[in-house]
C-alpha cells in the first residue's frame, strides 16, 4: 500500500520511519521527495501532487507533516480554505502506485469518528510513533545494542537512559558512540559517568539529591559544576522547581487512583520521567519537598525584584536550607 499514516508525538521514530519508508520504496533521489507542512497547505495541494508524474524520476515521495486535520485538535493554518478530506479519501481508494504518501500525524490519537479515519485505518498502513513505556524503552536500549554489538550492565544501562533524559535520538547518538569506543565487554556504570556527559536537565535529581538530604558541599559542587558549564541561575532554579512540582504532581495523581502511563499521558510527559518523579516521591515526605519548592520561588521573587544578586543569593538559598 503506497499510503502511510505515523501517529504519535516520538520524533526519531517518526524519523527513523519515514527514512525506513523511503528506502523500502527506492527512491534516493531528493528531488523527487516533497515535503509539506499541512498547515500551510492543505490536503488537496499534496494529492494533486501525488497524482503527478516526477520530472526527475518514474516515482515519487510526498511527506505531509502536521496532519492535525485527522485528529480533533484545532490548530492555526496559514492557508485560505479548508482540508478537502473527501480528495484524500478518493485517493486512498485509488492511490498512485508511482507515489509513495506518508502522512505525519504529531499526536497521541485520530478522531475516530472523522470517515476519513475509519478509511485510513482500513486501507492504509498505519505506523505508531509514541513515546516508549519504561519497558519498551528498555527493550528499545537492548536492540540498539543488539544492532552495535555492545553491551551494558542493568544499573549502566538505566544510568545511561537517566543521563540521555530517555530521548531516543540522545540515546542512538550515545550508542553510536560506545560502539565506536569498542570496549570489550560490557560497559558498567563507572563507564556511563565517564563517556555519557550530565548536564542540568538530565543530571538535575543530583541537585535535589543533595539538597533534600542537606548535604550542602555535594549541592554547592554540583552548582558551581553547573555554572562553569555556563548554565544560568534563573534555568537552574526554573528547572529544580518543575522538578520538584512533577514530584508533587505525580504522588497526587497516583494517590487518585491513576496508574504511571496515566499520569504521563495526563501530564504529556514522557512516562520515564513519572517514575523518576515517584520514585523521589516515596523518597522523600510531600511537606519537604514543599518547602524547598517555596523557598525556590520565594527566592526568584527576590532576584527578580533585585533585592539581592542572583548568584549570592543562591548560595545563600542553599546554605540555609541545607542547616534547617
Amino acid at each position: 500500500m503506497p499510503v502511510h499514516v505515523i501517529l504519535g508525538e516520538e520524533r526519531y521514530l517518526q524519523e527513523t520511519t519515514t527514512l525506513m519508508l523511503c528506502q523500502q520504496f527506492g527512491v534516493e533521489d531528493e528531488l523527487s521527495t516533497v515535503h509539506y507542512s499541512l498547515l500551510e497547505h492543505p490536503i488537496q495541494t499534496l494529492i494533486a501532487d501525488a497524482n503527478t508524474t516526477s520530472l526527475f524520476s518514474s516515482h515519487k515521495i510526498i511527506i505531509g507533516t502536521h496532519a492535525y486535520f485527522l485528529t480533533g485538535k484545532k490548530m492555526k493554518q496559514t492557508f485560505d480554505g479548508d482540508h478537502q478530506v473527501q480528495v484524500l479519501e478518493q485517493y486512498v481508494e485509488y492511490p498512485n502506485s508511482q507515489t509513495l504518501l506518508i502522512l505525519i500525524v504529531p499526536t497521541d490519537k485520530f478522531d475516530e469518528r472523522k470517515k476519513v479515519v475509519k478509511l485510513l485505518k482500513q486501507k492504509a498502513t498505519i505506523h505508531y510513533a509514541q513515546p516508549l513505556q519504561e519497558k519498551q524503552l528498555v527493550q528499545w536500549v537492548d536492540q540498539q545494542c543488539q544492532v552495535r554489538a555492545i553491551q551494558f550492565e542493568a544499573s549502566a544501562k538505566q544510568a545511561l537512559i537517566q543521563r540521555c533524559d530517555a530521548q531516543l535520538e540522545m540515546l542512538a547518538n550515545e550508542l553510536d558512540k560506545y560502539a565506536i569506543y569498542g570496549k570489550q565487554g560490557r560497559y558498567d556504570y563507572d563507564d556511563v559517568m565517564l563517556l555519557t556527559p550530565d548536564n542540568l536537565k538530565s543530571d538535575v535529581f543530583l541537585f535535589i539529591d543533595a539538597l533534600l538530604m542537606k548535604r550542602f558541599f555535594v549541592a554547592e559542587q554540583q552548582y558551581k559544576k553547573y555554572l562553569a558549564e555556563g548554565e544560568d541561575v534563573f534555568g537552574m532554579i526554573a528547572l529544580i522547581s518543575g522538578q520538584l512540582k512533577l514530584i508533587l504532581q505525580a504522588q497526587l495523581l497516583l494517590d487518585s487512583g491513576l496508574s504511571q502511563q496515566a499520569i504521563a499521558t495526563r501530564l504529556s510527559i514522557h512516562p520515564y520521567r513519572v517514575k523518576i518523579a515517584l520514585q523521589k516521591s516515596r523518597q522523600y515526605h510531600s511537606s519537604l519537598v514543599q518547602q524547598t519548592l517555596l523557598s525556590l520561588l520565594a527566592l526568584d521573587v527576590d532576584i527578580k525584584q533585585g533585592k539581592m544578586d542572583k548568584n549570592y543569593g543562591f548560595e545563600l538559598f542553599m546554605i540555609r536550607f541545607c542547616q534547617v
